[in-house]
């Protein structure tokens, strides 16, 4: 496994609070973002490309377990679903998905051209091109996708 965590009390002092965040790729929990979907598609080329890499876009989901076995005490793990746009009926949720939105379209381009073009040989028109068909899909609020966080 390529993700590996050392401890030193150089770095966190006993009683020291440090904090990870990542993004675990979307998902819905009524089967609106359908695996044939271009977000969907998107999500599995970008996955693949980082796991070929060397950079396994999973590694959030191992955070704990490796805290823990680097000897940090007390890990608390606090998953959220942040909404990939406003499709959320309680107004927070609302907001936090229309700032997801906005965050993601700027992402989602940048994002697969260096994976895409040099780890799978698309051409950047390949790459902006599913990025753009993505953003669609992240746009639609018939889709209840969220961010796993």
């Amino acid at each position: 496994m390529p993700w590996s965590l050392t401890y030193s009390n150089s770095q966190l002092a006993p009683g020291g609070y440090f904090e990870a965040q990542d993004l675990v790729m979307a998902t819905s929990d009524d089967g609106t973002l359908r695996k044939d979907s271009d977000l969907q598609t998107y999500i599995d080329t970008l996955t693949h490309a980082m796991q070929l890499a060397g950079r396994p876009l999973t590694a959030a989901k191992e955070w704990k377990g490796l805290l823990e076995a680097a000897g940090f005490e007390d890990v608390v793990e606090r998953p959220f679903k942040w909404p990939t746009n406003t499709w959320p009926r309680d107004p927070r949720y609302k907001t936090l998905g229309k700032w997801c939105m906005y965050n993601m379209e700027q992402l989602l381009e940048p994002a697969l051209l260096a994976p895409a073009t040099r780890i799978l040989g698309w051409t950047p028109e390949e790459a902006i091109a599913l990025a753009d068909k993505a953003k669609k899909v992240l746009r639609d609020t018939s889709v209840h996708a969220y961010w796993p966080m």
